[in-house]
């Protein structure tokens, strides 16, 4: 029987060599059907507020879910901690992040 350290360099090495990306051991095919399913379950994922001129109240609007339209999927790639660090940071101070008219938050 393997020993455990053989186990996790077997593991590394078959997810590492796949044909299929994968972070942290989920395939991104499987990862976009959970966040799919999510956002068809919960309206408020699907929900924008938007500031009606003519009658001065601010609208609650909720989308039906047009799959792979309704977000945007980026996969991003990292050699080190500080190359990390760039990517978070980036994303966390993204203007594209928060937008109430189009339901992002």
């Amino acid at each position: 029987e393997a020993s455990c350290g053989q186990q996790r360099i077997f593991v590394d090495e078959t997810i590492r060599f796949s044909n299929e990306t994968s972070v942290y051991n989920i395939k991104i095919d499987r990862l976009r059907q959970a966040i799919d399913a999510i956002i068809a379950k919960h309206a408020i994922f699907r929900t924008s507020l938007d500031w009606n001129i003519n009658t001065n109240v601010l609208a609650q609007y909720i989308h039906q879910f047009n799959y792979r339209n309704q977000y945007e999927f980026v996969i991003s790639y990292a050699e080190n901690d500080e190359e990390t660090t760039k990517i978070i940071n980036k994303e966390i101070t993204s203007a594209k992040l928060f937008e109430l008219n189009r339901g992002i938050v």
